[in-house]
C-alpha cells in the first residue's frame, strides 16, 4: 500500500538575491576585464602560436569580438555554479569540463577551416572561478553552506532564503530566544503496532510524520525533531518572528484539519487512523548548534521544552486535542478562540496558571458555538468558586449535542467526584501525574 502523499517542502532550488547580485558583479567585472585585455591585443601572440601549430598560414583575422556574448555567459555561469555548488570537487569538475569544451572547440572549428581562439574564454573561466572561490571562503560567501549544513530541509524555502539574504548573525554557541514550540504526537502508537502488519504500521506512521513535518515547516517553522510518534517544530527561530505565538497557534489548528484529511485516506487504505494530540508553549529557550562529524543541526533545550512535552500529554487527561500554555494564550489571544480548561502549577513553588484548549481562529465560531463557549466559561468560574450544582448545570448546558465534547465530560466527572465529598484537590502540576486523578 502507498501512504498518502505528503506536502513537498522544496519545489524549486533556492535562489538568493544576494548571491545573484554577487554573480552579476563578479561575472560582469571579469568579462569586461578580459574584453579590455583583448582590445589591447594581449592575446594576439598566443593566437599566432596557435595558428602556427594548426598550420594556418596566413593567420586568420581576429574573431574575438564575436565571442564576447559567449564570454559574458561563461563568466556568469562559472560565477553562479562556484557560489551555488558547495563541494569543491564538484566545482572543480564543472570548471575542468568547461575548459575541455573550450579547447575542444578549437579542433572542431579547424575541421571546418575556421579559427577559434580559446584564450579569452579560458582566462575568463579561470579568473571567475578563483575570484568566486575566494568569495565562498568569506563569512558572506560561506553563509549558504553553513545554513544548508545546519538547517537542511528543516525549514521552508521562504525561510531559508530570508535567512540567506539577511544580515542576521547565526548564533551557533547558544543564544536565548523567544520562541513557540509545537509538538504533535500520536497517542495510539501501540494500538497501531499491535493491529497492523509491520509494513502497514511503518506506512501509516510515515504518513503522519511526513505530513505533520512538512505542513508545519511550510507554515514557517523549524523542524527540530521528527519520528514515527511525534513531531517537534519551533516558531520564532532561527528566523526571528515577533508574532510566533499567533503563527504557531494558527499553524497547529490548520495542521489538525490537514491531518484529519490524511486520516480519512488512512482509514480507506488500512482501516486504521492515527490519534494525534498537539501542544503549544511560548517562552524563552536556548537555541544552539549541535555538531558531530556526521550531523549538524540547530536544537533547543531547557524548561520550555520539557513543559511542552508535559502539555501534549495533558491532552489525554482533559480529552482535548490542542492545548495552549498561558504565555501562548496571552500573546495570541487577539487571533484565536479558546476556552480555559484548568489551572495548574509547574512546580510547588510556582503560582497557578491557566491552560487553554484551542478552538479555532478568531471570529470563526458559529453563534451556537459561541453560546456554548460562554456557558462553559461560566461553568469554569462556578467550579473555581466551589458552586458545584451551578457548575454541573452549566457544563451540561455547554455540551455540544452534535459531537463528542470530552473536556466537558471530564469536568462533569470531576464535579461528580466533588459532589460525593472527595476533597477539592490543589491545582495539578503538569510535571507530575497528579492531574490524572481527576480522570478516574
Amino acid at each position: 500500500m502507498v501512504a498518502p502523499q505528503p506536502l513537498r517542502v522544496f519545489d524549486l532550488p533556492p535562489l538568493s538575491v544576494r548571491y545573484f547580485k554577487v554573480t552579476l558583479l563578479f561575472g560582469s567585472a571579469i568579462a569586461l576585464l578580459v574584453i579590455a585585455l583583448d582590445q589591447l591585443r594581449l592575446f594576439h601572440p598566443l593566437d599566432l602560436s596557435l595558428t602556427t601549430f594548426l598550420d594556418k598560414i596566413p593567420p586568420p583575422k581576429s574573431t574575438h569580438p564575436f565571442q564576447y556574448p559567449l564570454l559574458f555567459l561563461c563568466s556568469l555561469g562559472i560565477a553562479w555554479t562556484t557560489i551555488d555548488i558547495q563541494r569543491r570537487t564538484h566545482q572543480a569538475f564543472v570548471v575542468i569540463a568547461v575548459l575541455l569544451q573550450i579547447f575542444t572547440a578549437v579542433w572542431v572549428f579547424d575541421l571546418y577551416n575556421s579559427f577559434f581562439s580559446p584564450f579569452p574564454l579560458a582566462l575568463t573561466v579561470i579568473a571567475t572561478f578563483f575570484t568566486t572561490l575566494f568569495f565562498t571562503h568569506t563569512p558572506t560567501g560561506h553563509r549558504k553552506h553553513r545554513l544548508t549544513e545546519l538547517l537542511g530541509n528543516r525549514v521552508s524555502q521562504k525561510t531559508f532564503l530570508s535567512l540567506l539574504n539577511s544580515n542576521l548573525p547565526l548564533h551557533l554557541t547558544g543564544q536565548p530566544a523567544n520562541i513557540s514550540i509545537v509538538i504533535c504526537e500520536v497517542v495510539n502508537l501501540q494500538e497501531l503496532e499491535a493491529t497492523l502488519s509491520p509494513e502497514n504500521f511503518v506506512s501509516i506512521t510515515h504518513s503522519f510524520q511526513k505530513n505533520a513535518s512538512d505542513f508545519l515547516v511550510l507554515s514557517g517553522g523549524y523542524l527540530d525533531a521528527s519520528d514515527a510518534q511525534s513531531v517537534r517544530v519551533i516558531f520564532g527561530s532561527p528566523l526571528p518572528d515577533s508574532t510566533h505565538p499567533i503563527t504557531a497557534s494558527l499553524a497547529a489548528w490548520a495542521l489538525a484539519k490537514h491531518l484529519d484529511e490524511v486520516n480519512r485516506q488512512c482509514l480507506s487504505i488500512w482501516k486504521r487512523s492515527f490519534d494525534f494530540r498537539i501542544a503549544i508553549h511560548s517562552g524563552k529557550s536556548v537555541v544552539s548548534a549541535y555538531s558531530t562529524p556526521l550531523l549538524s543541526s540547530l536544537s533547543i533545550s531547557g524548561e520550555a521544552l520539557e513543559f511542552t512535552r508535559h502539555l501534549v500529554t495533558a491532552n489525554r487527561t482533559y480529552g482535548s486535542r490542542i492545548l495552549l500554555s498561558n504565555p501562548t494564550f496571552d500573546l495570541a489571544e487577539s487571533s484565536i478562540e479558546t476556552r480555559s480548561l484548568d489551572r495548574f502549577q509547574r512546580s510547588p513553588q510556582s503560582s497557578p496558571e491557566e491552560i487553554y484548549e484551542l478552538l479555532g481562529p478568531k471570529n470563526t465560531l458559529s453563534p451556537d458555538a459561541l453560546e456554548r463557549l460562554n456557558l462553559f466559561r461560566k461553568a469554569i468560574n462556578a467550579t473555581h468558586e466551589a458552586r458545584w450544582d451551578d457548575a454541573a448545570a452549566l457544563f451540561a448546558s455547554a455540551k455540544n449535542p452534535h459531537a463528542p465534547d470530552l473536556p466537558t465530560e471530564f469536568d462533569l466527572r470531576r464535579i461528580a467526584q466533588l459532589r460525593q465529598g472527595i476533597p477539592a484537590l490543589p491545582p495539578p502540576s503538569l510535571s507530575t501525574p497528579s492531574a490524572e486523578s481527576f480522570a478516574q
